[in-house]
């Protein structure tokens, strides 16, 4: 099976804003094998025929702070999107695009302002 290029350049990016901790360590690069194994940052991957795509993607408690990562954006795949336990301070409007997502989780973050108005007609959406 077959992880396109793309979304392991994205994953690695991803990782790259992580904090480095003893909890977290995401020094080793991700690969395509590295889909649906238990890890502290979990990928999983749906595969049909020869290629496998980015379903979910689980970065809770990962240290992040700041933006969300604007990689995220390129797993258009993506239907399950875990950010909670983090600093994130803003949700960006970009998150919109992922039009297959069914599930973003955002608590305990750092957000502030409303919500935004685009989360109601992503029509996949039905856990936020």
């Amino acid at each position: 099976m077959c992880l396109d290029s793309f979304a392991v350049d994205a994953i690695n990016a991803i990782l790259g804003y992580i904090e480095r901790t003893s909890i977290h360590d995401a020094s080793n690069n991700f690969s395509a094998s590295d889909c649906n194994k238990k890890s502290t940052f979990e990928v999983y991957c749906v595969c049909y025929k020869a290629t496998c795509r980015v379903t979910q993607l689980d970065l809770s408690s990962a240290g992040f702070k700041g933006e969300i990562p604007r990689e995220i954006g390129n797993l258009t795949s993506l239907t399950n999107l875990y950010l909670n336990d983090n600093r994130f301070s803003k949700i960006p409007s970009w998150l919109q695009n992922l039009s297959m997502l069914s599930t973003i989780i955002l608590d305990d973050n750092l957000l502030v302002g409303h919500i935004p108005t685009f989360f109601s007609q992503m029509k996949s959406l039905v856990a936020l």
